[in-house]
């Protein structure tokens, strides 16, 4: 957000008292996070600098920047504005190319509208020099600036009766893909009583003795499961290679969250695994759509 309000303010500067107020209270409003780094050796400003100087998501090339420029936009139309509905999808994206083009015509970019656009062009060239893979989450500081030109473009296009009434049609077709595919509407995918149960075998499988825990899979780590052990008080411990005297128990749990016929916990790469020695399977009890082993040591 930093360039968009830097050029808007370069080309429209406002007397300096409202600059000072401004800045006084952008610096009231983060004054916590201040006092936090203040207080923890400026865990956040160093946490900045490395993902700046070392991170190996952060660089330029050409035809990935270009790749990512079209994706972010792909994204803002079609998974923010048209529910991955493909011709909403196109409709959106050639609405907001007529809005960059009207705005540049008409040099109309120290309007409202026109900082609105410059909200979006400085967001999407400026996350796409990310190389890592972005989700559309990552684009939260961009999520009402679309909104807004969707209105912006309402108010105006109205008084016209042909255009305003062609632009309905496709606001109300918004509202009804929104509508039908609305999150609102799946079944919750139940995470946390999930983990409760779970965990909750795994406290009555170790009968109050100590155990190490690992996962398989593709979206949750041990630590969804762990979290009510410890809190429980139950005797878990993570596996640590160099000190596997103490840290490596009698008994490994494993979640394996995949179909029972890919689960392989014994040759599973995962350190949480590996750590543990040679292993077999001991015992296996299938709870809430998943697996759960139980590892001993090969004698």
């Amino acid at each position: 957000l930093i360039p968009t309000l830097f050029i808007f303010w370069l080309m429209s500067p406002p007397p300096k008292y409202y600059s000072l107020f401004a800045v006084s209270l952008f610096t009231i409003l983060m004054s916590p996070l201040l006092f936090f780094d203040l207080r923890h050796g400026w865990t956040n400003l160093k946490a900045i600098e490395a993902f700046f100087t070392t991170n190996k998501d952060i660089g330029f090339s050409v035809s990935h920047y270009f790749s990512n420029v079209s994706s972010v936009l792909t994204m803002i139309s079609a998974n923010l504005i048209s529910a991955k509905n493909i011709f909403l999808s196109f409709s959106t994206l050639a609405l907001f190319l007529l809005v960059l083009i009207w705005v540049y015509k008409n040099k109309k970019f120290k309007s409202a509208l026109g900082i609105l656009v410059i909200w979006m062009i400085t967001g999407i060239l400026g996350i796409s020099l990310y190389k890592g893979p972005i989700y559309d989450h990552y684009l939260g500081f961009l999520f009402p600036a679309p909104f807004l030109i969707l209105g912006a473009v309402a108010q105006n296009i109205i008084k016209n009766k042909v255009w305003g009434l062609i632009f309905g049609v496709y606001l109300l077709s918004l509202v009804f893909v929104n509508s039908v595919n609305s999150p609102v509407l799946s079944a919750p995918n139940m995470q946390m009583p999930r983990a409760i149960t779970v965990a909750r075998v795994i406290e009555e499988k170790a009968n109050g003795e100590r155990f190490n825990l690992a996962t398989i899979s593709d979206l949750n780590n041990r630590d969804v499961y762990k979290y009510f052990l410890m809190i429980w008080g139950d005797k878990v411990v993570d596996t640590d290679p160099s000190s596997t005297q103490f840290t490596v128990t009698d008994q490994l749990f494993v979640v394996c969250e995949k179909p029972r016929e890919v689960c392989d916990p014994i040759h599973d790469p995962s350190a949480w695994i590996t750590n543990f020695g040679w292993t077999k399977i001991v015992d296996e009890w299938e709870v809430w759509g998943g697996t759960l082993f139980k590892l001993g040591h090969t004698k």
